[in-house]
């Protein structure tokens, strides 16, 4: 679980509209000043730009991450307020791309993307384009996400039916 005082560091309430409907969702600022909205249990956006968002500490090493979720989930995990490392939020792994000038400036990079083929994709681009690039899914492995990992809600089983016995002809 995500502690209020956590979020609230890093997120804002958002208010907007759309088709003459009012909303408020869980808001996470771009670098460019977007905006990436959750609203449990299953609504996910953005408010335009869509961008990375960065944490430059002037730190050499760099932890990436696909969500803000994702990113929340590893400062709870460590019992901090604020990474020790430089950090890149993705927002999408469409976004890998322009995460490629702030990762290339740093001489180790953690990755922490989701265990699914955009995550492992993400991650090879990173590796094809960085140096020294350490894939850290594999600690969350049989979780979606380090936030799956967080609340322990591992990759359901897809449910295998049985074949029918019945009487052939």
């Amino acid at each position: 679980m995500i502690h209020l005082d956590l979020a609230n560091r890093y997120c804002r309430e958002v208010h907007y509209r759309k088709r003459d409907n009012s909303y408020f969702a869980i808001g996470f600022q771009n670098d460019i000043g977007g905006y990436e909205l959750n609203s449990p249990p299953d609504f996910k956006g953005c408010i335009p730009p869509k961008d990375i968002t960065t944490f430059g500490n002037g730190k050499e090493s760099c932890l990436v991450f696909e969500g803000f979720w994702d990113f929340l989930s590893c400062l709870t995990i460590q019992k901090i307020e604020k990474s020790h490392h430089d950090v890149a939020v993705l927002n999408s792994t469409a976004n890998v791309q322009k995460a490629m000038n702030f990762l290339k400036a740093h001489q180790e990079i953690y990755t922490y993307l989701d265990n699914d083929d955009g995550g492992r994709r993400a991650t090879e681009q990173i590796k094809s384009e960085c140096k020294n690039v350490n894939n850290r899914s594999e600690r969350y492995a049989g979780f979606k996400d380090l936030n799956d990992f967080l609340r322990n809600k591992p990759i359901p089983k897809p449910e295998v039916k049985k074949k029918k016995q019945g009487i052939r002809r």
